[in-house]
């Protein structure tokens, strides 16, 4: 899958955001989404340096970013909220 579309998910001038996808399959928790984005929305160039269930820090474009993963709604609707560290 293309992470083209999360290119600018990071943005330089944010401390924070989120991040919103749909899935036809079912996520039965969160460390099950954080994977999902990790492996299909995570930006090209990212290092991932720690995960630990729904939760996980990456490094991208020299900042460490904090990554909480939950559902948005219902278990086939997703959202990773980030923070700068």
């Amino acid at each position: 899958m293309s992470n083209s579309s999360t290119q600018g998910l990071f943005c330089q001038t944010a401390v924070s955001g989120s991040f919103y996808w749909t899935t036809q399959y079912y996520h039965h928790n969160n460390s099950f989404t954080m994977g999902d984005f990790l492996d299909n929305h995570l930006p090209e160039g990212a290092i991932v340096h720690h995960i630990q269930g729904s939760y996980a820090e990456v490094e991208y474009d020299g900042r460490d970013i904090g990554l909480h993963a939950g559902c948005n709604g219902d278990s086939y609707n997703h959202v990773i909220r980030w923070e700068v560290l």
